[in-house]
């Protein structure tokens, strides 16, 4: 399940030289998404009454499950949590954040639009 940078093809295409094939508008329930303090990508933190809505890839390979891990580095926790899409339930790998909550930003929740804002500052 991918909730930020990785719901972005030229993003996901340059870790993994491929856009696997994917399930759009998967919720997950009891989390929200807030941005990362001076970076451009998100984290996830369990709350109560939260959803995030993101993207289930599907046919990851052991190699491409492995570069994942890599990208998403320690900062977060891989757990396997239950998602919804439509009305079926269907448990997944989602990386939490494991860091502390400090460097997260509640007023600026991350979008896409952010991200690209941010990549268009960075570059000029």
């Amino acid at each position: 399940f991918v909730y930020g940078t990785l719901m972005i093809e030229s993003v996901t295409k340059g870790l993994l030289a491929r856009f696997p094939e994917y399930v759009e508008k998967v919720r997950l329930r009891d989390y929200v998404r807030l941005t990362v303090r001076g970076e451009s990508y998100p984290a996830i933190i369990r709350e109560e009454g939260g959803e995030v809505e993101g993207m289930l890839l599907k046919g990851i390979t052991k190699e491409e499950e492995e570069k994942l891990d890599d990208y998403e580095g320690e900062m977060y926790k891989k757990m396997r949590i239950e998602l919804e899409h439509d009305d079926e339930r269907i448990e997944a790998w989602v990386y939490v954040w494991n860091e502390k909550s400090e460097l997260l930003c509640r007023k600026d929740p991350w979008s896409l639009s952010y991200w690209e804002s941010f990549r268009e500052l960075k570059s000029n």
